[in-house]
């Protein structure tokens, strides 16, 4: 069996360097979400730390394999700086990536349309209105009227 998953793929094993990490303060999270953090860091700590099999570590924490790789998998992922969530990535709703939204937008049907990312739809397909809001709203520079 392979201690890592990642074994077979080129990952930098800097990634895996947990002291490298972004700390979390924990404290700071609401007590359901630190109670959850908590759990998923304990799963990951183990499974970096090598002392038990992945069945074991599954067994133990109640989660499945599944679970585990995806939740290394955030953990190693890189943010738009190049540097990894670590931790961050266990805190439950933390987003390492933007919702796209994937459906057609078909009007304003209340009875059946869901409008969730939409707006940022109309955003990527404009981005000129995007820029536009940027500024006005950073002051980044002077913003001309939508118009023009």
């Amino acid at each position: 069996m392979n201690r890592y998953l990642f074994s077979d793929i080129n990952i930098d094993k800097e990634k895996l360097d947990r002291s490298k990490w972004p700390t979390v303060h924990e404290d700071s999270l609401e007590p359901k979400k630190r109670n959850t953090f908590l759990k998923r860091k304990d799963v990951i700590d183990m499974y970096l730390d090598g002392e038990k099999t992945i069945e074991e570590i599954c067994e133990t924490c109640g989660i499945n394999h599944t679970d585990l790789y995806r939740l290394l998998k955030r953990c190693i992922s890189e943010d738009e700086n190049n540097s990894v969530y670590g931790y961050k990535a266990l805190i439950p709703r933390y987003r390492i990536k933007p919702y796209t939204r994937q459906a057609n937008i078909n009007g304003f049907d209340e009875v059946t349309e869901k409008l969730t990312g939409a707006f940022m739809r109309l955003l990527d397909i404009y981005p000129n209105i995007k820029t536009q809001i940027h500024n006005l709203v950073f002051n980044k520079k002077k913003a001309r009227p939508l118009n023009q």
